[in-house]
């Protein structure tokens, strides 16, 4: 449908709101994989120039880690909006 962009994305178990509880923060059930997710995602957002996300801290910390190819201002696109 939008064939000028490349995106990436990672297909993971997820919770969404309160779903995993207060001390249930691995939804994989696999701390390692989680632990390589996340870094991948740290990395590979280093990539991109556009961020498509919903409302989190998590998101805003995934921006702010971004640096942008070529000094590029990072375009956020929050879904909540």
């Amino acid at each position: 449908e939008h064939p000028q962009y490349q995106f990436i994305w990672l297909d993971r178990p997820r919770y969404k709101g309160s779903e995993g509880g207060w001390e249930n923060h691995i939804p994989s059930g696999d701390p390692k994989m989680e632990t390589i997710v996340m870094l991948s995602i740290f990395r590979l957002s280093r990539l991109c120039t556009t961020f498509v996300h919903s409302r989190s801290n998590f998101a805003d910390y995934i921006a702010a880690s971004m640096q942008t190819p070529h000094g590029d201002k990072l375009v956020r696109i929050d879904l909540n909006q």
